[in-house]
């Protein structure tokens, strides 16, 4: 079962088989896409505990705890200094959604 957001919002199925052979042969699609700090996404991006908590839930840690990596990487970042983002928007986007969790 294929576990991405992109894959879901572009229907991909989790059949590898018919996910391979959309990619090679489906139809072509325009995405839009961002970067921040040089690195590029589609669909979401994020700052400051949300990015930490991704970054450290490495590979090693996945195949380990599975989903619950992302919970002990939580867990652990909980105490961490809030980020401070500045964002400026080049494009226009169809649709934006920001989201600013409140501190506890």
């Amino acid at each position: 079962m294929l576990d991405s957001r992109t894959a879901m919002n572009l229907q991909i199925p989790d059949d590898i088989t018919e996910a391979v052979r959309i990619g090679l042969r489906g139809d072509r699609r325009r995405m839009d896409t961002g970067s921040v700090n040089g690195e590029h996404f589609m669909v979401m991006a994020g700052a400051g505990f949300d990015a930490r908590m991704i970054s450290e839930a490495d590979r090693g840690l996945k195949d380990r705890l599975a989903r619950a990596a992302y919970l002990y990487t939580g867990l652990k970042n909980l105490s961490a200094r809030p980020a401070r983002r500045k964002m400026r928007i080049k494009a226009r986007p169809r649709s934006i959604t920001i989201c600013v969790p409140a501190k506890p």
